[in-house]
C-alpha cells in the first residue's frame, strides 16, 4: 500500500498516518491503519470553511443522520469530530482488502454480478426508506 506518512490535518486529528490517498471529491480521502484495534479506516476530510454558515449546519446534520444507519450493505460511518468553522472529518469502515477495492470497481462484471449489485443497493436504499431518509443522489460512482 506505500509508505506511510502524516498528514496536513495531523494536528487536528490525533495519530494521523495516511496510508493511502485516494484523492479529491468532496473531501480528501485517506486511509489509516488504527493501531487500537488493528484495523483499517477511510477518513474523509471535509473544508466546511468555504460554505455558508447553513450549509455547514446542513453537512454536520447530514453526518450525524447517516452515522446512526447501521446495515450490511451501507457503509459505516464509526465516528466523525469537527474543527469549529473549518474540518469536519468521518471516519468510515474501509473495504478489505482495500489493496484491491480501486481495480474490483473497475471489473467488468457479468450480467450475474451486476444483478447482485444492483440488488444490494435495492435493499440499501429499502432500509434507509424505512429510516425515513431518501438518498436523492445515487449514481454508479457510489455503487
Amino acid at each position: 500500500m506505500g509508505s506511510a506518512r502524516s498528514s496536513p490535518y495531523s494536528k487536528y486529528y490525533p495519530n494521523l498516518v495516511v496510508s493511502l490517498y485516494f484523492g479529491k471529491g468532496d473531501g480528501e480521502i485517506f486511509l489509516i491503519h488504527d493501531a487500537e484495534t488493528n484495523m483499517n479506516k477511510m477518513v474523509t476530510c471535509i473544508d466546511i470553511s468555504t460554505l455558508y454558515q447553513e450549509k455547514r449546519g446542513s453537512a454536520v446534520q447530514m453526518i450525524q443522520t447517516l452515522s446512526s444507519f447501521k446495515h450490511d450493505h451501507l457503509v459505516t460511518i464509526e465516528k466523525y469530530w469537527i474543527v469549529p468553522n473549518y474540518l469536519l472529518f468521518v471516519e468510515m469502515e474501509a473495504p478489505d482488502p482495500v489493496s484491491q477495492w480501486k481495480s474490483f470497481c473497475k471489473q467488468t462484471f457479468t450480467s450475474d454480478q451486476t444483478l447482485d449489485v444492483l440488488n444490494q443497493v435495492v435493499i440499501a436504499l429499502g432500509y434507509l426508506h424505512s429510516q425515513n431518509y431518501i438518498h436523492r443522489d445515487v449514481h454508479p460512482s457510489r455503487i
